[in-house]
C-alpha cells in the first residue's frame, strides 16, 4: 500500500526513512524479570483530553484487567520514546500509581531509542501495547501480545497475525466482561500469541523487500 502511495505522488521523494522496529534482530537471552509489559501511546493523555475524559479511566482499566489475571507481581511500564515526544511522564505515572495502589510492583521504564524498548520488551511475559511500534518490537520478539489499537496501521497488523485486539475506548469499555475475557485468554493461552522464529524471520524478510521495492521506485 506505501508503494502504491508512494507511485501515486507527482512530488520527487528525496528521503525515505525506514522503520527501525521491523529491522531490529531479536534480543537472544531473554529472562522474563515482568509478568506484564504495559506500553501506552505518547498521544494517549491528549486524546483523553479531547474526549473529556480524565485519567481515571487508567485506573478503571487496570482494575478490570488486573482482575482477569491472578497472582501478578511485577509489571513494567514502559513509555516508549516519550523523551523524543517531549515526555508522556503523567500517562506513565498514572499507570504506574493504579498497579501500586493494588500491591502489585510496578517499574518505570522510559526508553529512547527502539533497541532499548526492544530489551525491556524482551523480558515481558505478555506485553499490552497502544502503541504500533511496541506491538511491532513484541512481534519480532516473539513475545505475546495484545494490540489496543486505535489505530489504522495497528489493526491491519493484529488482522494479519491474527493476535487479540481491543479498540473500544470508551469509559464504559473497561467495566465491559468482553475486555476481562480478552485479557483471560491471553494470559491463558500465551503461547498461541507469538510467532515462531522462522515466521518472525518471514515477516522481517517481507518487509525489506518490500522496503527495497518503496526504495528502488523513489530512486527512479
Amino acid at each position: 500500500e506505501t508503494l502504491a502511495f508512494v507511485k501515486q505522488v507527482s512530488r520527487r521523494i528525496s528521503v525515505l526513512a525506514p522503520d527501525p522496529a521491523f529491522l531490529l534482530s531479536p534480543v537472544s537471552d531473554r529472562e522474563c524479570l515482568y509478568e506484564i509489559g504495559i506500553i501506552p501511546n505518547p498521544y494517549f493523555t491528549q486524546y483523553l483530553r479531547d474526549a473529556a475524559l480524565d485519567l481515571e479511566l487508567v485506573s478503571k482499566w487496570v482494575d478490570s484487567s488486573l482482575m482477569a489475571i491472578p497472582h501478578l507481581q511485577s509489571i513494567a511500564i514502559i513509555g516508549f520514546c516519550t523523551a523524543e515526544f517531549g515526555g508522556d511522564h503523567e500517562m506513565v505515572d498514572a499507570f504506574a500509581a493504579a498497579i501500586e495502589a493494588r500491591g502489585i510492583q510496578a517499574t518505570r521504564h522510559y526508553p529512547s531509542k527502539c533497541h532499548e524498548a526492544q530489551s525491556i520488551i524482551a523480558q515481558c511475559g505478555l506485553v499490552i501495547s497502544w502503541r504500533f511500534h511496541g506491538q511491532v518490537l513484541a512481534v519480532i520478539q516473539r513475545v505475546p501480545v495484545i494490540f489496543v489499537s486505535y489505530e489504522d496501521k495497528s489493526h491491519r497488523l493484529h488482522r494479519d497475525l491474527a493476535f487479540p485486539s481491543w479498540s473500544d475506548m470508551s469509559p464504559e469499555s473497561c467495566l465491559n466482561p468482553d475486555l476481562y475475557a480478552l485479557l483471560r485468554f491471553a494470559w491463558e493461552n500465551k503461547d498461541q500469541l507469538s510467532l515462531s522464529e522462522e515466521q518472525v524471520i518471514d515477516l522481517r524478510l517481507t518487509v525489506s523487500v518490500r522496503m527495497r521495492e518503496i526504495y528502488e521506485f523513489a530512486r527512479s
